[in-house]
């Protein structure tokens, strides 16, 4: 069952441009011991490792930043969130991800060319992970695991890989899923096209 009218739920590529545009989610979290990359390799999905270091960026009146500023951004993102989740280790409250990073933005004092670079990484990391940290949840957001190897993207767009793996499988397309009962001896659940009944359901809604 899928909600929206293509499969993959948040994965989304548009090609109006004549190239693939990652709207949605985007990348392959590490090579080793990733369940999904015999299936890729297998199909002949071809895959490169995001250069991080690599970045263009632009600010709001639409002067690049420095590229040896923003060579450095992704890794300060990363050690600013460490940082917030060290000092948030059991903080069960179910805020969302941006609250988090307000607070920890409001006990430093940073110039404003670097509280304009740091926004930069919060939004690309928003966009990679299709997500706007205003919905995603904090708590929620650390239950996850990244195997190692690296970010990968998918070449000629991500929506290949839920394309793939959908494809042997039958799909109800706009079917958004009102209510899961599993009281009965057989699974209920109740959707935007009527009631369906199942032995066992699998739902694999994003955690954010």
């Amino acid at each position: 069952l899928e909600a929206h009218a293509h499969p993959g739920g948040r994965i989304h590529t548009n090609r109006e441009l004549g190239a693939p545009i990652e709207l949605g989610a985007q990348r392959l979290h590490g090579t080793k011991g990733n369940p999904l990359l015999p299936f890729i390799e297998r199909e002949g999905l071809e895959y490169a490792k995001v250069d991080w270091n690599s970045l263009t960026g632009y600010q709001e009146d639409g002067t690049a930043f420095a590229d040896a500023e923003l060579a450095k951004t992704h890794d300060r993102v990363i050690n600013f969130l460490r940082v917030a989740w060290v000092r948030n280790l059991g903080n069960s409250e179910d805020i969302s991800i941006n609250t988090i990073l307000e607070r920890e933005m409001g006990r430093r004092e940073l110039e404003t060319a670097d509280r304009r670079l740091m926004n930069f990484g919060f939004v690309s990391a928003e966009l990679v992970n299709a997500s706007p940290f205003t919905e995603a949840s904090w708590k929620m957001g650390n239950d996850f695991a990244v195997y190692p190897g690296g970010d990968q993207c998918s070449i000629g767009g991500f929506d290949r890989v839920p394309r793939m793996l959908a494809g042997p499988l039958e799909v109800k397309y706009g079917t958004v899923v009102r209510k899961i009962d599993y009281r009965g001896p057989r699974v209920r659940v109740e959707t935007s096209e009527g009631t369906l009944e199942a032995d066992r359901v699998v739902v694999t809604v994003s955690l954010g």
